[in-house]
């Protein structure tokens, strides 16, 4: 796209910042700007108006603006609006564009200052939600190491010792498990919050439950993976890890379904979830009556 826009963070302090800005553009202004179908529109921030390979910092996949329900939300002319967020800095510059949608699957290794931000508009269930990841530890650190967080409010972590804490609106932890991960192996971790009751499964097995926990308040803090994200000025507990496979249901799972979901990975079959492995149809399905809106993040 040939226009471009300069943006300017205007504070009242030396101290102060302009959190998160919204940025959206009709997907009518695309029409003579065609991707092909391996391709993603993306907004492309510089930090100068040349857009240089040197000066561009960051490329954001851009996604259809919808409603809780999944329905398109429209503007006032009745177009459909690609949108998504950005934290400005400064003086900045930004333009739309196409570039290649990203489908590989792997693991992520985090270390120092390395971390995967989502979004703030994810809010679990107060009555029942799953979380889960594929984790290797790697050696014994000193201090905690996030797995995920949502702000300090809601975190899965490592303690020094290796084992698993879970924390919800407190910042004593609500249970700590009893295995820990200190062999360098892959293990699968899965938290579930069952109308006041917690259980934590560790490679499929229950390692630990708690009851009468309070469900986490909603909060508006963006999801972060691999370190405990409370604003860009205040990151820390980095995983010093790999970590893999990462899930956000808005559902319970039973311990036959986190068993069932732990070795493949997910795929919708109409409105529902399959598995790549085991067929939609087996009569071993655990999950053929989950509907895929349950889910609120995959990362894979």
């Amino acid at each position: 796209m040939n226009r471009k826009w300069k943006i300017v963070e205007t504070i009242e302090s030396c101290s102060g910042d302009v959190d998160r800005v919204f940025v959206g553009i009709p997907a009518t202004a695309f029409t003579t700007f065609i991707k092909d179908p391996d391709e993603e529109y993306v907004l492309i921030v510089s930090d100068n108006a040349a857009f240089g390979n040197a000066d561009i910092i960051d490329v954001i996949p851009l996604r259809i603006n919808v409603d809780a329900l999944g329905n398109p939300i429209l503007d006032k002319n009745g177009n459909q609006v690609y949108q998504t967020w950005y934290n400005f800095d400064g003086t900045k510059y930004f333009t739309f564009g196409k570039a290649p949608q990203l489908t590989e699957n792997h693991a992520i290794t985090i270390g120092t200052c390395d971390y995967l931000l989502g979004e703030y508009g994810i809010n679990l269930n107060v009555t029942d939600f799953t979380i889960s990841a594929w984790v290797k530890a790697g050696a014994p650190q000193p201090g905690f190491r996030n797995v995920m967080s949502k702000g300090d409010k809601l975190q899965m972590r490592l303690n020094a010792s290796q084992q698993i804490e879970i924390l919800i609106d407190d910042p004593t932890p609500k249970f700590t498990s009893t295995m820990a991960l200190t062999d360098d192996k892959w293990h699968q971790i899965t938290f579930v919050y069952d109308s006041g009751t917690v259980f934590l499964y560790i490679d499929g097995v229950l390692d630990k439950s708690e009851q009468n926990v309070v469900a986490p308040s909603p909060n508006f803090n963006n999801y972060c993976i691999g370190a405990l994200y409370v604003d860009k000025n205040t990151v820390s507990n980095y995983f010093l890890g790999d970590i893999d496979e990462v899930y956000i249901w808005v559902q319970k799972l039973t311990e036959d379904q986190v068993r069932y979901l732990m070795n493949q990975e997910i795929t919708p079959s109409g409105s529902n979830v399959s598995c790549k492995v085991i067929p939609y149809a087996a009569s071993s399905n655990e999950v053929a009556s989950i509907p895929w809106s349950q889910l609120k993040v995959y990362y894979f």
